[in-house]
């Protein structure tokens, strides 16, 4: 269920048509992609969740918004996060 989150919060990335709607898709893959956290979980799904920090971190550093510095912040965030799963999966 959480993999069919990313990918259509993926989608929404890849609608663009205009700048309203891309700004609008771009909110709609931020808010699937928390919703693919309910669903997916570290120590459930430990390259899932790594994967999904990382689309995460990417939708929200080209969110259009009034919040650029709180959306780059979190996006570093997740980034780091997904690095320090996926560095832990290395040596697993």
């Amino acid at each position: 269920m959480g993999n069919i989150s990313n990918n259509i919060a993926i989608a929404y990335l890849s609608i663009p048509n205009n700048r309203e709607r891309k700004a609008l898709c771009e909110g709609l893959a931020v808010q699937t992609f928390d919703q693919a956290f309910k669903q997916i979980n570290l120590l459930e799904h430990p390259t899932e969740y790594a994967m999904l920090q990382n689309n995460l971190g990417n939708a929200l550093q080209y969110l259009q918004s009034t919040h650029t510095v709180g959306n780059n912040l979190r996006a570093v965030v997740a980034y780091n996060e997904s690095l320090k799963v996926s560095q832990k999966l290395i040596f697993i």
